[in-house]
């Protein structure tokens, strides 16, 4: 398992003191920071990852703008995002 995460400009008011998880073929979290941005997260299998491009911002906000609540919640930025961070999530 691995995340690929997003850091966003500003938290959307109504994620402004939340967190958000969404449950979809694969799992997204979005949550503010201290710092007054915001972070989006995907998590997922490495090989689905790689082989829908998801480490790419444009394939990630693809994904993104396909679920169902977060899209709501905060639509994928028009411009595109910077580099996309990939972690190991690994459950135990």
């Amino acid at each position: 398992m691995i995340a690929l995460a997003a850091l966003l400009p500003s938290p959307p008011a109504n994620l402004a003191s939340l967190s958000f998880v969404e449950a979809a073929a694969e799992g997204w979290y979005a949550a503010p920071l201290p710092s007054a941005a915001a972070v989006v997260s995907l998590t997922t299998d490495h090989d689905i990852a790689r082989a829908g491009g998801l480490m790419r911002p444009a394939p990630f906000c693809r994904a993104w703008a396909a679920t169902r609540e977060l899209r709501r919640l905060r639509p994928p930025p028009a411009s595109g995002l910077g580099a996309i961070a990939v972690f190991p999530a690994q459950t135990q």
